[in-house]
């Protein structure tokens, strides 16, 4: 975009940029926000307000400006990085990573009482090793799922917060964060608003923010037996029907897969139908599990959708399946499947036996025991892990007893995907917060952005869908999208905001009733 195409909306913000103003850029799909911060990061570098970074850390790149690109994920921290010049990628990051996040135990007790160890991932940079004071303008990007607490996190670890500029970039039509309220909902009533509302031609030729848009809107057709019509489309998309498919497609500019249950199933036949059909897409090149994205809107379904890809591509990769005993719970995997740990990607590196772990036996690593802990070769008899004697009588007399229970039956090696960390997990109560990674819902998925995205809804979803849902779910696609979908619940779901009003107007007025409850709850 060159310097006299800037409409109006996008000059206040790089005006804001120059003059060094915290401020809110919200639009939705399609407007011009990235477009628009970048033109305004290029401003501010242009009239040198942004100083020289001095302090050599971990995370930032001593001799480039002092600004940060921040989101919450590391999908959406990778989008923000293609759209930056080369010297200032290294300063797109994740909120955790800026903070340095890192694994910690500490000690806390059970439903029955007793003593036990835990793992959570926490903040290394705080009021007592801050960071660098010449970080003096930051950008969060998908602001709409940055949650109070974090951002307090954050501004706790700057020496100087009341020096610091935020820009906060956001879409008011995406769902808020998963636990807490959003920060963007607070900053909204607190800072300069600039709305960017006009939508650029290059956008309306994708079909996905034309559909992204349509759900926005409510512009919903109207629903008959014989038709699956979603939205009154451009003709230029290339409508093609194959067999009940239909294919919005638009080379270059994106592609949209339309995938209507054929009947209305009972709920447990139409998650088995998923399951049966993950094996097919992969073996017809369809899916690829490895860089694909799978969302639905309950978390039950996700389970199972995981648990049936991780079956499949462990007996794909012919790896040996250990059962891991974890308290009360026992899980079953491999070397290589893809975890989700305190919301953090992972990769499963290695796996081995717990010393430490005094309960029940486990089976022995097999390569015929499947995901449900059922063997599928023909002979039913597992070989028993041996235990040696005098480690176990050892482990009895070890005064540490509390700690030991704790422990899980095998030790798992795990890489952070965000940090390339490497943490060792042992401890029950790590595994049982711990999920397959393959299949999300749409709320674990914002901020995230990926190639292909599989958005999976069925009729018993209705009740759990809105149009924030489906919107977001929708716009995490940057190339193509397909929906195995019911019609119906999405018309119902579009019919149905979670933030309520239509202009910023009525929004803000919703923002302002949230807060002021949030300040009654915390008195």
């Amino acid at each position: 975009m060159s310097a006299w195409s800037w409409n109006p909306e996008q000059l206040k913000a790089i005006q804001n940029g120059v003059y060094r103003r915290s401020f809110c850029m919200i639009g939705a799909a399609g407007t011009g926000k990235t477009t628009t911060l970048k033109g305004t990061v290029k401003a501010m570098l242009e009239n040198h307000v942004v100083p020289m970074l001095k302090s050599s850390t971990n995370t930032l790149i001593a001799g480039t400006p002092g600004i940060a690109f921040l989101s919450y994920t590391r999908r959406a921290v990778r989008n923000i990085a293609r759209q930056m010049s080369d010297e200032m990628k290294g300063h797109c990051l994740t909120v955790h990573k800026i903070l340095e996040y890192a694994p910690e135990y500490y000690d806390d007790y059970n439903e029955e009482g007793e003593l036990v160890q835990k793992m959570r991932f926490a903040p290394q940079r705080n009021r007592y090793n801050p960071l660098p004071a010449e970080l003096t303008d930051i950008v969060i990007d998908e602001a709409s799922m940055l949650d109070v607490d974090l951002y307090d996190k954050l501004i706790d670890a700057l020496p100087n917060p009341e020096a610091v500029r935020f820009i906060f970039l956001g879409d008011l039509n995406q769902l808020p964060p998963v636990y807490g309220q959003s920060i963007l909902g607070i900053k909204l009533l607190e800072l300069e608003i600039v709305e960017l509302t006009r939508v650029y031609r290059q956008a309306l030729e994708s079909p996905i923010i034309a559909l992204a848009l349509a759900v926005k809107n409510n512009h919903f057709a109207e629903f008959n037996k014989n038709a699956v019509e979603l939205w009154n489309a451009p003709k230029n998309f290339g409508v093609q029907k194959v067999d009940s498919q239909i294919v919005f497609d638009r080379p270059g500019r994106g592609k949209v897969t339309l995938i209507p249950w054929k009947k209305r199933w009972d709920p447990e036949f139409s998650l088995k139908a998923v399951k049966d059909r993950i094996p097919v897409w992969c073996e017809q090149g369809f899916y690829n599990p490895e860089e694909d994205l799978i969302l639905c809107p309950w978390n039950l379904w996700c389970d199972e959708i995981n648990l049936a890809t991780a079956d499949y591509l462990g007996r794909k990769r012919d790896v040996e399946v250990h059962q891991v005993i974890a308290g009360y719970q026992t899980y079953y995997l491999a070397v290589g499947d893809k975890l989700m740990v305190d919301k953090q990607d992972c990769i499963i590196l290695d796996i081995y036996k717990n010393p430490k772990y005094l309960g029940k036996r486990t089976l022995a690593p097999s390569k015929t025991l499947n995901r449900w802990g059922k063997d599928t070769s023909a002979v039913q008899e597992y070989e028993i892990d041996n235990v040696d004697i005098d480690d176990a009588l050892a482990m009895l007399a070890d005064t540490d007893v509390t700690e030991r229970t704790a422990q899980a039956s095998h030790i798992m090696k795990i890489r952070v995907l965000d940090t390339e960390e490497e943490v060792l997990v042992s401890t029950a109560a790590v595994y049982n917060a711990s999920k397959f990674g393959y299949a999300i819902t749409v709320h674990k998925a914002q901020g995230s952005e990926c190639r292909r995205v599989f958005f999976i809804t069925d009729y018993c979803h209705a009740g759990l869908m809105s149009r924030e849902l489906v919107y977001t779910g929708i716009t995490r696609a940057a190339e193509e999208l397909v929906m195995l979908m019911s019609p119906q619940a999405l018309a119902k779901a579009a019919a149905k905001p979670r933030i309520k009003g239509d202009t910023l107007a009525e929004k803000l007025e919703f923002f302002t009733k949230r807060n002021s409850e949030r300040m009654d709850d915390n008195g």
